[in-house]
């Protein structure tokens, strides 16, 4: 299944930047990012998908500078291994707020166009 493909490239993509995890966190952690995928239905005979990543860090400078390094990362480029190619473009970069005024929270929002490699 290609979502599982993509996946499998988000998270190789994003482990650089810091710790990854798939829509939620465990409980003890601190400073991570997590990601979603949602697919589009926008157009017909492509993949279409959103990623929406959130990054929660005890610092505003290091969430910032979090979220401009995965811009830089993903935003007009495209990335392959074997089995998909995908390009990003950047969407929209939020504020969220937390329970805990010393959490920081961002989000981030990319358009992705998927092709699966055969």
């Amino acid at each position: 299944m290609i979502t599982n493909k993509i996946r499998s490239l988000v998270v190789e993509l994003l482990k650089p930047v810091g710790e990854i995890y798939s829509n939620v966190a465990s409980d003890e952690s601190l400073n991570y990012i997590t990601y979603r995928l949602n697919q589009s239905d926008r157009y017909p005979n492509r993949y279409d998908y959103s990623l929406l990543i959130d990054l929660f860090f005890d610092s505003i400078e290091v969430v910032e500078d979090k979220c401009d390094e995965i811009i830089e990362l993903l935003n007009y480029k495209q990335h392959n291994n074997d089995e998909v190619a995908l390009t990003f473009y950047f969407e929209s970069r939020g504020i969220m707020t937390d329970m805990d005024r010393d959490i920081h929270v961002r989000s981030l929002r990319f358009h992705i166009i998927a092709y699966e490699r055969r």
